[in-house]
């Protein structure tokens, strides 16, 4: 499964903008529609820049809502069942794209002696 993973990070990319979209429960959603475009786009079109631009966006968005997350976790006044399920379900959503994020841009990096050069 891993190396499933690490072979097609653009597919796991579109499951994660699906499930934020479906926990949105907003039906017309334009950064997830958006977002599940290129996801699209970088499945079937390998443009390295793209993917590598992508996966540098996805990290910061989920260094944001690592910081949303835990100002979430703060409004508990006291450490529930529920405060930990928030935390530990958030937590491994935003873990899983993370390494998402980095696979997509160790996946797309240029390999060494091709940086520069036309092929």
């Amino acid at each position: 499964m891993l190396k499933f993973i690490e072979q097609n990070p653009a597919l796991f990319f579109i499951l994660s903008i699906l499930f934020y979209w479906f926990s949105t429960a907003n039906p017309f959603n334009p950064i997830a529609i958006t977002l599940l475009i290129i996801g699209v786009i970088m499945t079937f079109k390998q443009y390295r820049p793209l993917a590598v631009g992508i996966g540098i966006v996805f990290l910061m968005i989920n260094a944001y809502l690592i910081l949303a997350l835990f100002s979430e976790f703060r409004e508990f006044p006291d450490i529930t069942s529920k405060a930990l399920l928030m935390l530990g379900v958030g937590g491994a959503y935003i873990a899983f794209n993370i390494y998402i994020s980095l696979r997509l841009i160790i996946n797309n990096m240029p390999k060494e002696g091709k940086v520069g050069q036309l092929s």
